[in-house]
């Protein structure tokens, strides 16, 4: 490809047993489909569900729809625009084109508050910090600020055209910028206000607060992009737009490494950019997609371009690379995955939609929404996409993910763990597949024959264990990716287990309400804690827990019993 930078060694060496297979991942959402809904969901929130796990029969397949849950409370005929979940995942905030915004609760669809007396589109709805406040904004530029506890508005202001809003990650303060290229800041509910970054009639496309909370970055129409010191309201550096060697039209994404002196910026006319925060300086232009173009429009031919809409850096510290997404001229899409120390293209694909938005967990895994409608999950270091989503009828247009990115639940019943090093291990309930990547190392551990109910890693994270439906529990050793023990005792499916802090212990607990303690390298099963003893569980045990000195267990059975 012109003017993109190679593949990263790494992934050029990659073989075909390196790659985490396709149809051994399934489908990844967020943690918020963790609460088990209820049967009288009110009629905002619609279940889908899949009663069969059979293969497909004969007949004609269904349209595919694979979401878990869907609110229902916007009008079909209008856009939704903006969403953003709360820290806990449990309450959501959506704003749409018919002028306002709902706040509803993720686990019983219950709309909580319709957020009323917008003049035009609400395109920004979100929490602030310790989820106290939310906040919408419309194009008109009327911002409303909704105390959560008592669901009233604490606080408005008008002004110009709004083009962005962003919270502070610390601090109940909004940044807004406006078509007129003026930036503002607001403390809120007092609403102080700062005016600072003016862009002359250059259009804020986008900003953001860095990482410290004491800078902000602008981005605008003309491809300037400035950093400001919040707390003097003057500029600390300048990006000038270039032609040549930086950007020359408007500047579509911009986000900040944890490190807050890296930027990555794109833009519209397909660049992609990385310069400092100190002084502005470029250090790379990682990609021109529109140099070919250029090209042959000097010579005659109709020119074409490719916009690049998003960026983001990846927010594990440990892996340095940045992702970009396209869209193309025919509204197909790329990804691009960047190593960034080493400023090459580590990894890419084309997908059918172009791409409209793309998010990061905290570890190798990224989504991607798309003019399709489809949201996709991608693994950034194996370099494939590990799943695709099908329910939207349109475009999305905004994407959010859970803060509690420990367990990704999948269908209820399939997910994701992450531990400190071990990035990544996914579960195939159906299969009983116990897939692990740490590193650019994948492993994929077989073993049970009906589905996985629950997982946890040893304390040293040499060990996992995985236990199913049938009451065996299965230890892999991770260093040699093989079978360590199967423990066999349980008479019904696993819900629960804990390695002990400093021993060769596990707990299990099972929905034959029993839990075993297991001497998980010698003896087997040592104590079984009984119904008919006094210190047992009188239904299924959901959740036990050894003390942080190993000389208790704590446990919850469904009995709604902890002991």
């Amino acid at each position: 490809m012109d003017n993109t930078p190679p593949l990263s060694p790494e992934v050029k060496n990659l073989s075909d047993e390196d790659m985490i297979p396709e149809d051994e991942v399934d489908e990844i959402v967020d943690e918020l489909l963790e609460a088990r809904y209820s049967d009288d969901t009110p009629d905002s929130m619609s279940v889908n569900e899949d009663d069969s796990d059979n293969p497909m029969d004969d007949s004609m397949e269904e349209e595919r729809d694979d979401a878990a849950y869907v609110f229902r409370g916007h009008s079909s005929a209008h856009s939704v625009f903006c969403c953003s979940l709360s820290k806990n995942s449990e309450l959501a905030a959506t704003g749409s084109e018919e002028d306002k915004a709902y706040l509803w609760n993720t686990i019983t669809g219950e709309i909580i508050l319709e957020c009323t007396g917008h003049k035009d589109s609400v395109i920004f709805s979100g929490f602030n910090y310790n989820d106290t406040y939310l906040a919408t904004g419309d194009m008109s530029g009327t911002i409303k600020l909704w105390q959560i506890s008592d669901k009233t508005c604490v606080w408005e202001t008008a002004l110009d055209d709004i083009t962005w809003i962003k919270w502070h990650n610390s601090a109940n303060v909004l940044l807004v910028g406006l078509e007129t290229g003026g930036v503002h800041m607001f403390k809120v509910p007092e609403g102080t206000c700062k005016v600072f970054a003016q862009g002359y009639g250059d259009k804020a496309e986008t900003g953001l607060f860095l990482p410290d909370g004491k800078h902000a970055v602008v981005g605008y129409s003309s491809g300037t992009i400035r950093v400001v010191d919040l707390k003097t309201n003057t500029i600390l550096s300048t990006t000038p737009c270039d032609p040549t060697h930086g950007h020359s039209s408007a500047i579509t994404s911009l986000d900040c490494h944890t490190n807050n002196n890296l930027l990555i910026s794109t833009s519209l006319n397909g660049k992609t950019v990385l310069s400092t925060v100190h002084n502005g300086k470029i250090t790379c232009i990682l990609q021109d997609l529109n140099s070919k173009n250029k090209a042959e429009t000097s010579e005659g031919a109709s020119e074409t371009s490719v916009s690049v809409e998003t960026a983001a850096f990846c927010k594990d510290p440990t892996f340095l690379v940045a992702a970009t997404g396209t869209i193309e001229q025919n509204s197909s899409g790329k990804l691009y995955i960047w190593d960034i120390s080493k400023q090459v293209l580590r990894y890419e694909t084309t997908q059918e939609g172009g791409i409209t938005k793309l998010v990061w967990t905290s570890a190798s895994i990224l989504f991607t929404a798309g003019l399709d409608g489809i949201l996709r999950c991608f693994d950034a270091r194996a370099g494939c996409c590990l799943k695709s989503f099908s329910s939207h009828k349109a475009t999305i247009l905004d994407l959010h993910i859970s803060k509690l990115n420990k367990h990704y639940y999948l269908n209820l019943k399939e997910f994701v763990a992450h531990t400190p090093n071990v990035n990544c291990l996914a579960l195939g309930h159906k299969s009983g597949r116990v897939l692990v990547t740490g590193g650019d190392d994948k492993k994929s551990l077989s073993g049970h024959t009906t589905p996985i109910e629950c997982v946890r890693f040893g304390q040293t994270e040499d060990l996992v264990c995985a236990g199913s439906q049938t009451g065996a529990l299965k230890i892999w050793d991770l260093e040699h990716a093989k079978l360590a023990r199967t423990l066999t005792g349980h008479k019904s499916g696993i819900r629960c287990m804990d390695f002990h802090p400093y021993g060769e212990l596990l707990a299990s607990g099972s929905s034959d309400t029993d839990i075993k303690l297991w001497d998980i390298r010698r003896k087997g099963c040592i104590y079984t804690y009984t119904r008919a003893q006094q210190d047992g569980h009188n239904k299924t045990v959901n959740s036990l827990k050894f003390s942080p000195d190993g000389q208790w267990i704590a446990s919850a059975g469904e009995e709604g019993m902890v002991k």
